[in-house]
Parts: structure tokens; sequence; C-alpha cells
């Protein structure tokens, strides 16, 4: 059970109005832990700050030191309404608590208690997959963990891949993309036993764990069960179609790695996929090639394309949600083939990565928005992203700068993005870079938050200008406690936070409601080459009606 405003309250110290300044200090002396004291008044009550008792004259009494100012209050406000409350006041020196009145009973919430409740409430919310209500890898993991403690008798994984999911998505949009998602959790859900675990880990890729070595024969009929359960017709995206996967299975015993064995089941995966899919392939602990020759023809075409220029960036605008006009336009890498036509960054970013190219596509990237950014009016920036490779080598700053100066853009329209989970693992390294960026006047935005694990508390240790909220936080059923909180502290911070994701107009007035500066997403326009949006021309002082 999650914990309300009166848990998180601490009893501070209790004093009379009449009491002086020097009555007063040998109290604090005795408990340095204590950031308030409590000033009873007539039928009500309010904190004097430690800080201010410290350095007041000793004559002064504490009626002398109330300040009307001082926050209060009622228990039953939701930590959300607290922390707007907290963060409108963050900036003031004078406070680091506020007053919560239960009845006739008043105590003390410190502003760092609160932060670590939303962060920890964060944490284990990601434990949970938002979108079908399943255990996220992270749960799997721990459930695995201690049935491989002691499994005897065996536990069978079994990874499940949808087949064809990116057409879905790319034709249908991302709603029914989300929809077949919920169908498939809902269907697996109901195909396998109900001690048996389903999770979803991230995009159209789930995991059951099975206890017990149930034996092939029984593990054959319930990966029957699935693949029927997956082929039943279904109205997705107001088509009617029919669901099937790639099925990968390894099979593990007490002492076993967990990684090790849904890393084996993942193998078998991609061997059934290679396979054509719609099958399933036990692993039986010897490696499978991951690479068919679809994969190894796609990898030189990949080295083909990068140095015969068909690796190229598109451009997605960002909209002011209060003016409705375009700030800016994230620069994306998209590589049409003239062979294979248009294919999607979800299959070509991890191979560049891979192989060791993607500060290359980060540099192709780059110049090309660049060259946009030369044909946009001064008041409209650029984003970037930056892998982890480009912000980390030794010369990132000088790389980045060679590439800029050239062009005649200012540092000061230039976005680098830095993917959330990038700094939940690099921190420690790209700290000092983006605080050279930042001081050579580049803009540095955190994307994707939500889909790490970056604490509140951390967010004050960057030289952040921006935050994009992840879509899976935008259309998290419980938005209102986990984005209002984000835009508030982001706001008493002055920085603007961008909701990612946007496909309807409702969605985006309840980013807006919730504090979101900005947003971005197929509701506004589809990243594009730069002559869609020159043919339509610009009027950036009034709403732009955007291109489909």
């Amino acid at each position: 059970m999650e914990a309300s405003l009166p848990d998180l309250c601490h009893d501070p110290i209790r004093v009379a109005a009449t009491d002086t300044v020097a009555e007063i200090r040998p109290r604090l002396a005795s408990d340095p832990t204590v950031s308030s004291v409590l000033v009873d008044i007539a039928t009500t009550a309010t904190l004097i700050p430690r800080r201010l008792l410290e350095t007041a004259d000793e004559a002064r009494t504490a009626a002398d030191l109330i300040d009307p100012d001082v926050v209060v209050l009622e228990a039953s406000a939701t930590l959300a309404v607290a922390a707007r409350s907290l963060m409108a006041r963050a900036d003031d020196a004078r406070f680091d608590d506020v007053a919560v009145r239960n009845g006739d009973t008043v105590r003390a919430l410190r502003v760092e208690t609160l932060l670590l409740e939303l962060a920890d409430r964060r944490e284990r919310r990601s434990t949970i997959d938002p979108l079908t209500g399943l255990p996220s890898r992270a749960a799997f993991r721990q459930h695995l963990g201690a049935l491989l403690d002691d499994a005897e008798a065996g536990v069978d994984v079994v990874f499940v891949d949808l087949d064809r999911f990116k057409l879905i998505n790319d034709t249908l949009g991302h709603a029914a993309g989300d929809e077949a998602l919920r169908l498939t959790a809902d269907r697996l859900r109901a195909a396998v036993r109900i001690h048996d675990v389903v999770c979803r880990v991230g995009g159209d890729e789930f995991l059951v764990l099975i206890p017990g070595g149930i034996g092939e024969r029984a593990l054959d009929e319930l990966l029957t069960r699935i693949r029927h359960r997956l082929a039943e017709p279904a109205d997705i995206g107001g088509i009617t179609t029919v669901l099937s996967a790639s099925i990968g299975v390894a099979t593990g015993t007490a002492g076993d790695d967990p990684d090790e064995l849904v890393h084996r089941a993942d193998v078998a995966m991609y061997e059934a996929k290679r396979q054509g899919g719609s099958v399933w392939i036990r692993s039986d602990g010897t490696p499978l090639p991951l690479l068919g020759v679809d994969e190894l023809q796609l990898e030189h075409d990949f080295r083909v394309a990068l140095d015969r220029g068909d690796i190229h960036a598109e451009f997605q605008p960002i909209v002011d949600l209060d003016t409705g006009r375009v700030v800016s336009f994230e620069a994306l890498a998209r590589w049409t083939d003239p062979t294979r036509g248009v294919i999607g960054p979800d299959r070509f970013l991890p191979l560049a990565h891979t192989i060791g190219q993607l500060d290359r596509i980060d540099d192709i990237v780059m110049a090309d928005a660049l060259r946009f950014a030369r044909r946009l009016p001064e008041s409209c920036r650029i984003a970037v992203n930056r892998c982890v490779r480009s912000l980390t080598c030794p010369d990132a700053v000088d790389r980045l700068e060679a590439l800029r100066s050239g062009s005649g853009v200012a540092a000061d329209r230039i976005e680098i993005e830095v993917s959330e989970l990038v700094v939940v693992a690099e921190l420690d390294r790209l700290r000092a870079t983006l605080a050279e960026l930042r001081h050579l006047g580049y803009q540095i935005a955190l994307d994707d938050f939500g889909s790490g694990q970056t604490s509140l508390l951390h967010l004050a240790s960057l030289p952040l200008t921006s935050i994009k909220i992840d879509r899976g936080l935008v259309i998290h059923p419980d938005a209102d406690d986990v984005v209002g909180p984000v835009t508030e502290i982001a706001r008493s911070r002055g920085i603007p936070v961008v909701a990612e994701g946007i496909e309807d107009e409702a969605t985006a007035r309840r980013m807006a409601e919730l504090g979101c500066a900005r947003a971005q997403g197929f509701h506004y326009a589809r990243p594009a080459r730069p002559a869609t949006f020159d043919d339509r021309g610009w009027q950036l002082d009034r709403p732009i009606t955007l291109p489909g």
C-alpha cells in the first residue's frame, strides 16, 4: 500500500509564541535532525525554519519570527497536490518544511521526504507495465531468480515475440499497436496455468515463466494453446487480423543464471523467427545462429547505405501547448533503400549499435539538422539525439563544435537529446561533457523520461534545459500522479517539459493541464523531409496548421 501524506510527516519540536530564541536554541541543539519548530498561536499553529532560529537575535520571540507564507496542507491532500505546493516554493530558501493539518493536529513534512517518496513510488511502478498491466522485465527477473534458488524440478522460460507487429504499427498507427499488445497480454494470460507468470519485457516481446518442469508433452500442449489463442481473429484498428508469434523455450534448474536462461530462450526465439515465424523452438543450451542470410545481407546493405548517403534525417515539429506555435523540430534518423524501400529505425539502429556505427549516424543527422536549421527562423531550434559513444569519446565536444561552427548556426539553437536510459548507465561519464556543452550555449534535453530509473532528486545535478516525457508515462493510467509532480519539479527549476507521443487533442489538453509546456507526436505531424514544411510557409508568430 502506498504512503499517504500523514505517513510521511514528522512531529517537530513545539514551542510557545512567547518563547525566546535563546530558550528555543538548546532544544534545537539536542536534536540536529529537526528542521523546524511548531509554534502554537491561538487556535492554530505554524512552523519556523531551524535556519531562521539559528541566526535570529536571541531576544526575539517565536511570535516575532512567524512567516505568513508558510504552506499549510490538509492531511487528506494527495502527494501530487503536496508536490505542487512544495515545488511552487522550491526556489524559496526560507522553507524546508510545510505544515500538514489533520483536524486539531499539525505536523511537518520535509521537501526531501516527499521527493524520495515520489522517486520510490516511481520505482515501484516500474515493476508493472502500464500498457498491459503485466509484470515488467524487472519483476520477471525477480520471480525467475527466486525459482532458480530452489528449482530441482526445473523451470521453463518461454520467449514470445509477435510476428509482423511493425506492420500493424506502421500501417494502423500506435493506438492499434497498443491494442494488439493488450490483446496479446490478455490471450497469454488466458492460455497459461494459474501459477504461471506472464510478463511484457519491451516492445512486442513477452516472457512466460513456467515453474515445476512440466515435461515435453505438457509444454507442447501449453504452447499449442498459446498459438491457438493468438490466432483467433481480432478487430484491431478497424481491421480483422490474426496474430502470430515466434516462440523460444529454454529450461533451467537450480543454480542456473537467470540472465543466461532468458538469453537462451531469446536465441531460440530468433531462430524461430528466422525459420519464418509462427513456430516454437526449444533451446538445448547450444548456441543457435542469430544472423541468418537476411540479417547478414541487411548489415551489408546498411554499410553501403552509409557510404552512399541513403541515411538521412527527417524532422518532427514540437509545439508550444499554450500558443500552438512550432518552437522546434526533432531530427530523426531514417533509411530509404533503393530496393527495400523505407527501413524502420527499430531495425537499423540496433544494427548500427552492434557494428559500432551509431556515432556515424549521429554525425549524418547532425549535418542534415544544421542545414535545415539555416532555413528556419532564428527563434526555431533543432533537437538531435547523440548516442553515448558520441558524448563520451575524448573529442566529443570538439567533434560537435567542428560540425556546428561551419554551419553558422548558433549553439543555443541546438538541443542535444540524451536518452534517460543512457543517463542511468553513464551518468558519471556524461556529466562533464553535458556541462561543457551547456557552457558553450547548447540546450540539453533528457529524452524518454520514464523509460529508465532517473531519480527526481538527480535532475538538479544535470544541466538540463528541457525534459521529454516518454510516451509510456503520457498514456499511463495514473498520469496525473506521475506526470504532474514531474512537471511541477521541472517548472520550479525553470525547465519546460515536452510530452512525447501525442496522438489526439484530448491527450494534448490533458498534458497541458498537468503542466507540460510543449508536445510532439502524430497529432501534429509525422516525421518528414524539410521540403514538406518548406511548402507550407512559415508564420511562427501564430498557430500553424501542420501537414498530417
